[in-house]
């Protein structure tokens, strides 16, 4: 997108959320934005990840939310929620749906946690991957590059996306990802991504070594098609939908 045009819709979307922005290099995140006529105040930690993650979630719409706006989107699950930014813009998008947000690091509780109150959706310090079982976290840097493993000496709950599903009435429709590495194995429960409308993901090729053209195929061979792709160096998002 041409760099005029991508400021001119950032600085439209900002007005809408209470706030000014004029470009990048002098921004500073805001305390608070209007979410449905409301002021909610903003908790994050002073991270470069937290300011990125906010300027692709709520100025960018990296995750494609706008692509929904019209359909019935009632059940959302939102995996690797860090603190809770897409989370708060999936309840700008559709102020009556029933959110489940999953962040595994505890240390980012208080900061979902007061969204969570606030804006009334449900949040899990609990993993989501492949399987069930107990894992701990691999602290990589920015807590938004936070990894999980699998260890009989965690003490962090994983559970499977079935559960996950099965907590929001058996299934969802739309299902957000960014859970550094473990989106792998959860696009491969398929019998569960059934019951899954739709899907945006930010997908990470270091964790296979895998091509972005398998990324794509990965998450058309679960039946969506594909609305947006956007690969970058090691890493892209996916939007698809069944409809």
């Amino acid at each position: 997108m041409n760099k005029i045009i991508k400021t001119f819709f950032r600085r439209r979307r900002a007005k809408t959320l209470g706030f000014e922005f004029g470009r990048v290099s002098n921004f500073i995140l805001p305390k608070e934005i209007t979410i449905n006529e409301s002021s909610v105040k903003l908790q994050y930690p002073q991270e470069e990840g937290v300011f990125n993650d906010f300027i692709s979630i709520f100025l960018d719409d990296d995750y494609a939310l706008e692509s929904f706006k019209f359909q019935k989107i009632e059940r959302i699950i939102d995996i690797g929620a860090n603190v809770g930014f897409f989370s708060l813009a999936a309840r700008i998008t559709f102020p009556l749906s029933q959110i489940h947000a999953y962040e595994p690091n505890s240390d980012l509780s208080v900061f979902l946690g007061s969204y969570s109150n606030t804006l009334n959706f449900e949040c899990f310090s609990e993993a989501v991957g492949g399987e069930t079982g107990i894992v701990e976290l691999e602290l990589m840097g920015d807590s938004n590059q936070t990894r999980i493993r699998r260890s009989d000496h965690g003490n962090i709950k994983m559970i499977c996306l079935e559960d996950a599903l099965n907590r929001v009435g058996g299934y969802a429709d739309l299902l957000k990802m960014d859970c550094e590495g473990s989106e792998w194995d959860i696009l491969e429960e398929k019998d569960s991504l059934i019951n899954v409308r739709n899907i945006t993901l930010e997908y990470h090729l270091w964790k296979n070594h895998q091509t972005h053209a398998f990324a794509k195929e990965l998450v058309k061979s679960n039946g969506f098609r594909i609305l947006r792709h956007e690969p970058s160096t090691d890493f892209g998002i996916i939007t698809g939908s069944r409809e």
